[in-house]
């Protein structure tokens, strides 16, 4: 007769979010690495194995029969059959393991462990002996770049001096309006590792010779923080970049923005040419935390954490926003926008199971349709490129219509999935820097006084609003704000608060069209001092090869 597949045990009235304590594993000396998790996620037999194997990435159990005899070991040491006096969550805990060893025991849920546990074994081991080759050929690999070094050099100047004739290609030129799109065009992007034999399986960069000069001689081209010229650590930094690219090393997102004159500034992350002056970065964040939040009301705040406290009966809360409606129909208040957007992504998830924690990209959408509803607005979802140049397109883009059929872009998102961004040419941080950039050389082309360009970057759920400004020819981006998006009905106390950044960034690009609508007529006074970006990196042929280089060796600082 053949055995069947049992379901999964229940929970019953075990908190699902329970993790076992450092004494519970002591006294029931549980394997190391093994139920780490949360309770609820112990039925589930991938989410088991791989939490195992990611806390131990050196040593592990020998055999998958090993394996599965332990784990059905623990959770029959954890049930402790002998003993009648537990109460309350640790009672629920005694049942929920009695049930989990008979689970493990079928014939059927063993094979499956045992086959997923030598699939991950597999994969550990390879990746083991990976870090352990890294390790041995670091020292060899910086050796080979520098004898290589000197011959790369010479190359580059022959370059330099064939292409290098009669025009400064570090600036760009002004030709007018008629020409906008062509000055906003990028030019191509690095050059492919088809053109450069030397690379082998990783991908690399490489600069364009163009891009070597930098000269900060002049007192009036620096840009100075409470008395530091903190152009000098920019210059030092881009060209310790612009070298590391000539050699075809794997350089940093920061580092492939300051080619293209982009320099980021993150108040939460000391990387990037700011650990050249880590002494003065307090006064650096000072001087540019550009973003005042607006005041969150006191109702927003009560109404969603009524809902959170009416969250276990549905009726209760469908009830209680009914109620609040009639308090909220004025369109010119501003707590309508807010009472609007709860109460739309309080209907979206109602209707969700009460554990879905399934990522949904597109959350934006319930603050960015309601704050964003006027018709001044121009609003695109993945299907219009920036007016600046045709070869980006952002996953969403607000714009101005200054002239019939004239626009120029205000703001712009990039959203994707934290695990789909490990290789340059996917990163989200390159390519919204990039298009920021474009999008800040479209309004200083039109004369806007002190332009500013806004984006948002959501991975998984985290978002950062970067803010660029453009002086001396440089381009400054920084990340104003850090906040997250609500995933389901357990996080609807998230909802005021990123309501009131949409509602301060979109007080920010009122301020932007009203400079658009009050720009000057004609030519503008920096517009030769605008630069191009290089473009994204071209797509790369092995990504798996260069992760895993990138997790074990970083020949140049980020």
């Amino acid at each position: 007769m053949a055995t069947t597949t049992p379901k999964k045990p229940t929970l019953d009235k075990l908190k699902g979010g329970l993790i076992l304590t450092n004494e519970q594993r002591e006294k029931y000396e549980i394997e190391d690495g093994l139920l780490l998790n949360e309770v609820r996620d112990w039925s589930n037999i991938k989410k088991l194995i791989e939490s195992y194997f990611q806390a131990n990435k050196d040593t592990w159990i020998e055999t998958a029969d090993e394996f599965a005899q332990i784990l059905i070991k623990t959770f029959d040491d954890l049930s402790d059959k002998n003993n009648n006096s537990y109460k309350g969550q640790d009672a629920c805990l005694q049942r929920y393991c009695i049930s989990l060893k008979h689970f493990f025991e079928n014939k059927n849920i063993k094979q499956k462990v045992k086959k997923l546990y030598t699939c991950n074994l597999l994969i550990a081991t390879m990746k083991k002996k990976e870090r352990s080759l890294m390790r041995q050929s670091r020292s060899t690999a910086v050796m080979l770049a520098e004898e290589q070094s000197q011959n790369l050099e010479e190359e580059a100047q022959i370059r330099v001096q064939r292409k290098r004739k009669h025009v400064d290609e570090e600036n760009i030129i002004y030709h007018g309006p008629d020409h906008q799109e062509d000055t906003c065009q990028s030019p191509q992007s690095f050059d492919s590792v088809e053109r450069h034999p030397q690379v082998q399986s990783y991908y690399d960069y490489f600069a364009d010779d163009h891009h070597e000069k930098w000269t900060i001689t002049t007192e009036n081209s620096w840009i100075s923080i409470n008395g530091m010229n903190i152009t000098e650590a920019m210059h030092k930094y881009r060209y310790e970049s612009y070298r590391a690219a000539k050699l075809l090393y794997s350089i940093s997102p920061e580092r492939i923005l300051s080619l293209s004159f982009i320099f980021v500034f993150d108040p939460d992350e000391i990387q990037g040419f700011i650990k050249n002056c880590e002494n003065e970065i307090i006064f650096i964040r000072n001087e540019l935390n550009l973003f005042t939040q607006r005041r969150t009301p006191d109702e927003a705040v009560i109404i969603t954490n009524t809902l959170d406290n009416l969250s276990v009966n549905k009726d209760d809360c469908n009830r209680y926003i009914a109620v609040t409606h009639g308090a909220y129909y004025d369109e010119d208040m501003e707590m309508t926008t807010y009472y609007n957007v709860i109460s739309a992504f309080h209907q979206y998830t109602s209707i969700l199971h009460d554990h879905h924690t399934e990522p949904d990209h597109n959350s934006y959408e319930f603050f960015t349709q309601e704050i964003f509803k006027s018709s001044v607005y121009t609003k695109h979802k993945i299907s219009k490129p920036l007016e600046g140049c045709s070869k980006y397109i952002p996953d969403f883009k607000l714009s101005f219509e200054y002239q019939k059929e004239k626009f120029a872009d205000l703001f712009i998102m990039e959203i994707k999935k934290d695990d789909k961004d490990c290789t340059p040419d996917a990163d989200d941080i390159i390519k919204i820097n990039l298009e920021l950039q474009v999008m800040l050389n479209q309004l200083i082309l039109l004369n806007v006084a002190e332009p500013v360009a806004y984006g948002i970057v959501i991975k998984e759920h985290e978002s950062k609003i970067y803010q660029m400004t453009f002086k001396n020819g440089i381009y400054i981006s920084y990340v104003t704000e850090r906040f997250y998006l609500p995933r389901n009905a357990k996080d609807v106390c998230l909802v005021p608060r990123v309501i009131t950044i949409f509602l301060t960034l979109k007080d920010m690009l009122d301020k932007i069209i009203i400079k658009i609508k009050n720009r000057k007529r004609g030519t503008p006074t920096i517009a030769n001092s605008i630069k191009r970006g290089m473009g994204l990196p071209c797509p790369i042929k092995d990504a798996m090869t260069f992760y895993l280089r990138k997790k074990e060796i970083t020949l140049v600082p980020p």
